[in-house]
């Protein structure tokens, strides 16, 4: 009794409605019904057991990864999804997506940075410079780089720092019960993970405006790294995993569609919802044809290929030429 409680309230989201426009005969086309659909979008979706990354509107299955043994990575499949007003009506716009991540952890990495310092340098070389060329190097090597935390509901943090000092049995933290506990024995009583490695270093990442520390085998290694970016074999192996044709596309989605608008939040709000996809006629742009000295009278088009393999010559004079450019209002600085 007379004990002190602090609450602490996180904010994590903050969604301003005006309950004028609900209260319309019109709400289904104000702007605020867009917003209220796209909360709901986001916990049907978490509703599936489908997993949001970030605050963009991404969920991914982390149940059914796709691996490429040969290149340590696997792929997360998923969806992108939001609800927009158009002219028609508020429509849902749903497209497939995927998430890559290497099948190392950070533990992983930092190992193989250990054994390659070592290997480069002689038979002489002082350990204490060994050591701290080492460190510097993975601290170069993961300073601000995306990381997923591979237990619970596998969020991403950006890595702040890298303590070699600290290891997850003699990292603490209090529990909410006032008791101090280690790092390995938190994960094991909370997610039944277990520490293979006693002295491995600690992770330090910002979660909800304080520094946590993660052991570094409990992360993965986020995105596609540069040695396999700058590989363009390696790329369109990885990117060969994921290619889908125009029918594999539309059945995949419409099987994601199925399962998601039979979650309860749909019936909960008394939202009713045409699950036929509306169809958009639309016209396909003939490819501009080239005037190009190499090819004469001959016709040519003007595709990445062509542009790529035809010598360029100077350019003609353009005193009585009109050049006309579009662009959007993303790629003005492009064009």
């Amino acid at each position: 009794m007379g004990k002190k409680i602090a609450v602490v309230i996180d904010q994590a989201s903050e969604y301003t409605v005006n309950t004028a426009d609900i209260d319309t005969p019109q709400r289904k086309d104000c702007q605020a019904m867009s917003q209220i659909l796209n909360v709901i979008v986001k916990q049907a979706m978490s509703e599936t057991g489908m997993l949001q990354f970030g605050n963009r509107p991404r969920f991914f299955d982390s149940t059914s990864p796709i691996f490429c043994e040969d290149l340590n990575m696997q792929i997360w499949s998923g969806f992108k999804a939001s609800a927009y007003h158009y002219s028609s009506g508020n429509n849902l716009i749903i497209d497939n997506c995927c998430r890559f991540m290497s099948t190392k952890t950070v533990l992983d990495r930092i190992d193989e940075i250990y054994d390659q310092v070592h290997e480069n340098s002689s038979s002489h070389a002082n350990q204490d410079n060994l050591l701290r060329a080492f460190q510097q190097t993975c601290r170069d090597e993961f300073a601000h780089q995306s990381i997923i935390a591979n237990y619970g509901n596998k969020r991403t943090y950006v890595i702040q720092d890298i303590k070699f000092d600290l290891g997850p049995c003699n990292t603490f933290f209090d529990m909410s019960d006032g008791q101090k506990i280690s790092i390995a024995k938190y994960f094991l009583k909370q997610y039944g993970l277990k520490i293979t490695q006693k002295k491995q270093p600690m992770i330090l990442v910002n979660h909800q405006g304080r520094q946590i520390s993660i052991p570094s085998e409990f992360c993965l290694l986020d995105g596609v790294p540069d040695s396999i970016r700058k590989d363009s074999r390696a790329m369109r192996t990885l990117l060969g995993r994921i290619k889908q044709n125009p029918q594999e596309k539309m059945e995949s989605i419409q099987s994601m569609l199925e399962k998601l608008f039979n979650m309860s939040k749909w019936s909960e709000w008394d939202i009713k919802v045409d699950k036929k996809p509306q169809l958009l006629e639309s016209r396909r742009l003939a490819a501009p044809q080239l005037d190009h000295k190499s090819f004469g009278s001959q016709e040519v088009y003007a595709n990445e290929r062509n542009l790529k393999t035809i010598p360029v010559y100077s350019c003609s004079d353009l005193k009585d030429s009109t050049i006309v450019m579009f662009h959007d209002r993303y790629s003005a600085q492009e064009a």
